[in-house]
């Protein structure tokens, strides 16, 4: 089965891809999009250039497509990309990282139903503990982008998710339910090496940014750089 993945740049989207790819599927083509809505509920919007980034880190050839403001502009999008991933790199199918979002998943299985493609969501109500053990064991570099939650301070921008980060999302859930995997929109993250990269990405100038409860890790300069081996 060849495979088109919807990438963001954040940890699900990327461990969809690998896992797909472990079930034997082949990868074909990355597709980013970039919404000119901000608040965008559909599509992932911090350091999307990254998301660019990892396509080229995996070798993989990249559909990029700017969305409009605008619910149905925005799946008309996913439309014209999944389209391209069909004819122009034979995808047979739809890979995304949707994990508990159906605002996510049902738009994505629409559009795919318009081109005649399949979808595949490989992580959809895994365990998100389960899912951030997977990220860990894999040795895949998650680093935490954005914190909106009770606990998570300005400590977290740029850190990488370990053991400790891991323990402490449990710890956090327990305490004040924060979601593990961040589907409350409590944190969102940022994929800067993994295994199907064969070059990881080096960040090289970065700006935190934290006010009251909640802050936003921007990068502004990076570069990647060829794994060994």
């Amino acid at each position: 089965m060849r495979f088109a993945t919807l990438l963001s740049g954040g940890k699900d989207s990327c461990l969809a891809h690998h896992v797909a790819h472990q079930w034997g599927f082949e990868p074909t083509a990355c597709i980013v999009v970039r919404p000119e809505d901000p608040e965008s509920h559909m599509f992932h919007v911090p350091n999307l250039d990254l998301a660019a980034a990892q396509a080229e880190a995996m070798g993989t050839p990249l559909i990029e497509v700017t969305a409009p403001a605008g619910e149905g502009i925005e799946t008309g999008i996913l439309v014209d990309a999944f389209q391209a991933a069909r004819d122009e790199h034979g995808a047979e199918t739809i890979v995304s990282g949707a994990v508990a979002s159906e605002y996510q998943r049902v738009r994505i299985e629409r559009a795919a139903h318009q081109v005649d493609v399949k979808t595949h969501t490989p992580i959809w109500h895994k365990d998100p503990v389960a899912i951030l053990d997977l990220l860990i064991e894999a040795r895949f570099d998650v680093r935490f982008s954005a914190v909106a939650a009770w606990g998570m301070g300005e400590d977290w921008l740029g850190a990488r998710l370990d053991q400790t980060r891991r323990d402490a999302l449990v710890s956090l859930q327990e305490r004040y339910r924060v979601h593990p995997g961040g589907e409350g929109g409590e944190y969102e993250s940022l994929v800067l090496d993994a295994p199907l990269f064969q070059a990881r990405i080096v960040v090289t100038e970065a700006e935190a940014s934290f006010q009251r409860d909640s802050g936003r890790w921007r990068v502004q300069a990076f570069h990647l750089e060829p794994k060994a081996g």
